[in-house]
């Protein structure tokens, strides 16, 4: 096995604790990742050996990026001070949307540039104001 398809194998191995709830347990996800593996065989310093590897790099930084925010979402919802209100303290409080919102995690899209459509826009109040040292 060319070198960085077996490390990029081990990335795969390595994510499988936290993958496994994906594909139902451990022993499915590597057998799925290990089937994958063996599908095709390329030769190395091909185009097709290069695709096949950028594919690879491709699906484990997506199957990150899921694991990421899973991760982040399972924290939001144990440690955000919504989670300590029920649900109707929340719409006495917020409103029905709001507290839904408030609920799924997507209250703070206003942050990132983000209105209640989700379209993006850029911020209405330049960055700085007291403190800010940039030339006048």
């Amino acid at each position: 096995m060319h070198p960085r398809v077996a490390k990029l194998y081990l990335e795969f191995m390595q994510l499988a604790p936290h993958a496994a709830t994906f594909c139902g347990s451990t022993t499915a996800y590597r057998a799925a990742v290990q089937e994958g593996f063996s599908a095709t065989r390329v030769v190395p310093g091909t185009p097709e050996f290069a695709h096949s590897l950028a594919k690879g790099r491709s699906v484990l930084g997506r199957l990150q990026d899921l694991i990421t925010v899973r991760k982040y979402r399972a924290m939001v919802k144990r440690y955000s001070w919504s989670s300590y209100k029920n649900k109707q303290e929340l719409v006495a409080l917020l409103g029905e949307t709001k507290a839904q919102n408030e609920l799924l995690g997507l209250n703070n899209r206003d942050v990132y540039g983000y209105d209640d459509h989700y379209c993006h826009h850029a911020p209405s109040k330049p960055m700085g104001g007291e403190g800010d040292f940039s030339e006048k």
